[in-house]
């Protein structure tokens, strides 16, 4: 007999069970992206059963046989696992460290009028002795290119 899933109850059912069967195999939570690829073989598509404006997060929340958890670093790994099971998202040391870690704040970026002067005065300054002698560029010219806006 063919599993057919198009109401909520029957919905229901399918979540908590694949719940239910991927905490007992791999006792790790059954992800939320997993839904919409098991449902695709039965042809069922939980967003209409659930209806527009509810996410499926915020549909499965409301189930009591299943618990919802959410990575603490990785807020778009979202997870099942069952009510009475405790679980959550283990960090792994080096992820910690390094997320908790405060990086330096970085330099701020030239403003791109400047960065083409410099670029072009670096190239300028790359001319044979006998060529930069006939270059003549006034200094307020440069500094109004070069001036923030």
């Amino acid at each position: 007999m063919a599993l057919i899933i198009n109401d909520p109850e029957s919905l229901n059912e399918f979540i908590v069970r694949k719940t239910n069967e991927h905490w007992d195999k791999t006792k790790a939570p059954y992800l939320l992206s997993y839904v919409t690829t098991d449902l695709a073989p039965l042809g069922a598509h939980y967003r209409s059963i659930i209806g527009e404006g509810v996410t499926l997060k915020q549909y499965v929340s409301g189930l009591p046989s299943v618990r919802v958890v959410v990575h603490p670093l990785h807020k778009a790994k979202v997870g099942l696992v069952p009510a009475n099971v405790q679980f959550s998202f283990e960090i792994e040391p080096s992820v910690r460290s390094s997320a908790l870690v405060t990086e330096p704040p970085k330099r701020p970026r030239m403003p791109p009028q400047r960065y083409i002067v410099m670029q072009f005065l670096n190239l300028l300054s790359k001319l044979p002795e006998e060529d930069l002698k006939s270059v003549n560029i006034p200094v307020h010219v440069l500094a109004k290119l070069v001036e923030d806006e």
